[in-house]
């Protein structure tokens, strides 16, 4: 017994020196589900100190602090806190401990990962909880992370992807991962957008088309790893050669290497040391472009200079001047830009999961710096309300754009498409007369049912997709595949002889044909019966 006792002393040695601290909190320490009103004990471990502890809940990035106990002696080890119902439920939680002692030293520890506090409402027999990253959290590109969940009453595996707070952006991580590891080491590829408004979405993968997944609570950022470059500003346009006209809107851009606040431009004619015109003062130096309108009533030269120029925190300045001479000549008024939407345009009718070419007009001359952007809106009039939903933003103006129709979008008869110029929404177009979105009417149907042997499958769309057509038995594992990929225009019929795909005839019982045409799922049930 002396001698467990003492493997065990040095066992704590090593854990409280390898965190270089005399106390370690070891319940909860992340991934823990805690519900209000339950007690729950935390934990630490200490080594020589004495004094009283104290316990507070943070956040996961252990600010907001809210004290639970106080003058508990440190030697007890356990402290058992009832949570207590004014808690906000939030999976981001962590406990930090710390220690006074009469000399004058304090230590303290926190919780390694963030655990959960639920309410007090029976907790669901099936769930998935995403517990890091849950927001706040900074990741480098290059690092390895752990992606952390719980779950409960699921079994199989999991879908994990990046996705943007907005919606767009959807990137995928890992799949056909174990539901029950609850975790994953993903290391951040380097072509990974950089943003502040990520989310991990974790789902459940099921062939009957049940969801079960769960978002990160709030946004974490991805950032470069790389050293930033040293400060400076440089001019990109214009910057030698090129012939602007008054009149004319300009892109003065520029590039901006680890310097934030505002950028001055001016306008300079030669060698001479005053500016001809301040062109702006309080331009974002992040911003990287500034689109000028030339006014008509300058004088017109082939010795042009634009100056950027900024005073950093540190009270340095940094400037730069076009590397040559610019010309600026008098123009000719050029004829308004505009936009036309050409389809839809009014009577169509779209079905979702298909296909449809949205097209239009622009005016807008497509030479450098800049083409053309747009963006593409689906408007929904509905009861006298109107809905805008996003289709495509800061596209290329090309004149088409092929719209895969979202299954989520509710059918009905009074869309419109609206069309206009990425940062000048006065540019602008929108459908003459409404059109249509429908979904894809698909009938399934099997007779006899019941049946002792063959049944006769019959399959109706109302437009043209591929289809096909599995047999499942009430498990959901697939008993045999009976149509992949076929085409389908109106109606089909089938005989499934009541065999599987060795060709061996199944049990009787309860089977699933399902129905895949072109991502609408449907499925009917079948029973077979002793022969």
């Amino acid at each position: 017994m002396k001698k467990m006792l003492f493997i065990l002393a040095l066992l704590m040695v090593a854990l409280l020196s390898a965190q270089n601290s005399p106390i370690v909190l070891t319940s909860p320490n992340g991934g823990e589900v805690w519900q209000i009103g339950i007690s729950y004990p935390i934990t630490w471990g200490q080594l020589n100190l004495t004094g009283s502890v104290s316990l507070q809940l943070v956040g996961a990035n252990s600010t907001q602090g809210m004290l639970i106990a106080q003058n508990i002696p440190v030697s007890a080890s356990v402290y058992n806190w009832t949570i207590p119902p004014n808690i906000a439920p939030s999976g981001n939680y962590r406990i930090r401990i710390s220690v006074g002692e009469n000399a004058g030293y304090s230590f303290s520890d926190y919780s390694d990962a963030p655990f959960s506090i639920v309410s007090n409402d029976p907790p669901p027999s099936q769930f998935i909880r995403v517990i890091s990253p849950n927001g706040g959290e900074n990741w480098e590109t290059g690092s390895t992370n752990m992606i952390n969940w719980v779950s409960a009453g699921l079994e199989g595996e999991v879908r994990i992807t990046l996705v943007q707070a907005n919606g767009i952006q959807d990137i995928e991580i890992a799949t056909n991962v174990p539901i029950q590891s609850g975790s994953l080491s993903w290391t951040i590829p380097a072509t990974i957008p950089l943003g502040s408004g990520y989310k991990v979405h974790i789902m459940w993968l099921s062939i009957l088309t049940v969801y079960f997944g769960d978002l990160s609570d709030g946004t974490f950022s991805i950032t470069d790893s790389s050293p930033p470059p040293p400060a400076g500003l440089t001019i990109v346009t214009p910057n030698g050669g090129e012939t602007w006209e008054t009149g004319t809107t300009q892109a003065i851009t520029w590039s901006a290497a680890n310097i934030y606040g505002n950028v001055a431009l001016h306008l300079f004619n030669g060698l001479n040391i005053a500016p001809v015109l301040q062109i702006s003062s309080h331009t974002p130096a992040v911003a990287g472009v500034f689109n000028w309108l030339i006014p008509r009533n300058l004088v017109t030269s082939d010795q042009y200079y634009i100056r950027i120029s900024t005073v950093a925190s540190n009270g340095m300045m940094f400037s730069d001047y076009s590397d040559a001479p610019f010309s600026i000549v008098a123009d000719n008024p050029p004829p308004p830009l505009e936009i036309t939407v050409l389809s839809p345009n009014g009577g169509e009718t779209f079905v979702k999961g298909t296909t449809h070419t949205i097209t239009w007009t622009d005016n807008s001359p497509n030479a450098s710096p800049m083409p053309p952007r747009v963006n593409i809106w689906l408007i929904r009039v509905h009861n006298g309300n109107r809905t805008r939903i996003p289709i495509a933003r800061n596209i290329f103006s090309t004149g088409s754009y092929d719209w895969l129709v979202p299954r989520r979008i509710l059918p009905g008869t009074r869309y419109f498409i609206l069309i206009h110029r990425t940062g000048v929404p006065a540019i602008r177009d929108i459908s003459d007369a409404p059109f249509s979105i429908v979904g894809q009417t698909i009938t399934l149907s099997a007779s006899p049912n019941p049946t002792k042997g063959s049944t006769s499958i019959t399959v109706e769309a109302s437009t043209g997709s591929t289809v096909e057509i599995d047999i499942y038995n009430i498990k959901g594992q697939k008993v045999r595949n009976l149509k992949h990929d076929m085409p389908l225009d109106g109606k089909m019929s089938l005989i499934w002889d009541g065999r599987d795909a060795k060709g061996q005839r199944v049990h009787s019982g309860i089977y699933f044909i399902r129905l895949n045409a072109g991502g609408e799922i449907s499925t009917h049930k079948l029973i077979m019966l002793k022969n």
